[in-house]
C-alpha cells in the first residue's frame, strides 16, 4: 500500500493553493524558476522535501523550488505550505538567497563545501562572480578562500560584517550631527536671543515694516467692505447701481479712480520686477506710465 499524500481539504481553504494569485504571476514564476513540468503545489513540495535533504548543489535547487512556490502563491501561502510539510522557513530563505547570489557560479562555490557556501551568501552577487572568475573576494585573495578553514572564512565574514556595521553607524552619526546643525540653524533663525546684533537689527526692521504693511492691508480690506456696504444700500434703497455712482463720482471728483483701477495699478506695481518706487499716487493719477 503506497504512502498516503498529505492532502489539505478544500473546505479548509487549502492554504498551499494559490487561490489568490493571478495566472500571470504563476506563469512568470514558472518561466523563471520552473523545472519543465507544470505548476502543481503538491509536486513542488515533494521536490522541496527531497532537495532539502541533499548538500550544496541540491540546496541551490531547493532554493529554486522555493522561489517558484513563493512567487506563485505569495509569502503567507509559502510559509503555510512549508509548515504543512515540516520544512524550515529560515532554511528556505537561505536556500533562496543562495540561488539568487550564486547563479551560474554554483559549481565554483559548491567545491568549497556547505559551510563556506553559507558564509559566501554574505557577499554580493557581483563579488561572488568576480571571485568565480579568479578575482579576490572583497580583499581576500582568491586562493586563500579555498585553502582557509571554514571557521577562518566565517571569522573573516564576521569581521567584515562588523566593519560594515561600524561604517553604517558612523554614517548614521554623521547624519544625526548634520541634522543637529540644521536644527540649530533653524533655532537661530527663530530665536532672537541667539541672533547676532546685525541679525537682530534686521529682524527688528523687518518686523516693523511687516506690522505696518499688515495694518495698511487691513485698512484697505476695511475700506472695500465699507464701500461694498454703501453700494448695496444704494441699490437696495434708491435703486442706484455702481456704474451710476462711478459716473457721478467722476463729476464731483474728476481725479478719482474706481476700485478696479486701483487693483489693476496695484498689481502692475507689485508684479513689476525690481524696486517698488514711492510714486503710486502719481501712477494712479495718470502722470506716470507703468
Amino acid at each position: 500500500m503506497g504512502k498516503e499524500k498529505n492532502v489539505i481539504a478544500p473546505k479548509d481553504e487549502r492554504a498551499v493553493v494559490a487561490m489568490d494569485k493571478s495566472a500571470e504571476a504563476i506563469e512568470k514564476a514558472t518561466r523563471l524558476y520552473g523545472d519543465g513540468e507544470s505548476f502543481d503545489v503538491e509536486r513542488i513540495l515533494d521536490c522541496m522535501v527531497f532537495r532539502a535533504e541533499q548538500a550544496v548543489g541540491n540546496t541551490y535547487a531547493f532554493g529554486r523550488y522555493c522561489l517558484w512556490l513563493r512567487e506563485s502563491i505569495g509569502w503567507g501561502g509559502f510559509c503555510r505550505a512549508l509548515e504543512s510539510r515540516g520544512l524550515d522557513v529560515r532554511g528556505a530563505q537561505y536556500a533562496m538567497l543562495q540561488y539568487e547570489k550564486f547563479g551560474d557560479n554554483l559549481g565554483t562555490v559548491a567545491k568549497l563545501g556547505s559551510r563556506k557556501a553559507r558564509a559566501l551568501t554574505f557577499f554580493s552577487k557581483e563579488e561572488i562572480e568576480k571571485y568565480a572568475k579568479g578575482g579576490d573576494l572583497r580583499g581576500i585573495p582568491h586562493d586563500d578562500v579555498s585553502s582557509m578553514l571554514a571557521t577562518e572564512l566565517e571569522d573573516e565574514v564576521r569581521r567584515l560584517r562588523e566593519k560594515e556595521k561600524n561604517l553604517k553607524d558612523l554614517h548614521r552619526k554623521e547624519v544625526e550631527k548634520l541634522n543637529e546643525i540644521i536644527d540649530d540653524l533653524k533655532i537661530r533663525a527663530e530665536d532672537p536671543i541667539r541672533l547676532t546684533p546685525a541679525q537682530r537689527a534686521h529682524r527688528l526692521i523687518r518686523d516693523t515694516y511687516t506690522r505696518e504693511y499688515a495694518v495698511a492691508l487691513s485698512e484697505i480690506s476695511t475700506g472695500i467692505r465699507k464701500a461694498r456696504s454703501v453700494l448695496a444700500d444704494a441699490e437696495r434703497t434708491a435703486g442706484i447701481g455702481v456704474q451710476e455712482l462711478n459716473e457721478w463720482l467722476n463729476e464731483f471728483v474728476p481725479d478719482s479712480v474706481t476700485i478696479m483701477e486701483l487693483i489693476s495699478q496695484w498689481q502692475a506695481e507689485t508684479e513689476n520686477p525690481g524696486p517698488i518706487e514711492d510714486n503710486f499716487n502719481d501712477i494712479i493719477s495718470g502722470k506716470l506710465d507703468v
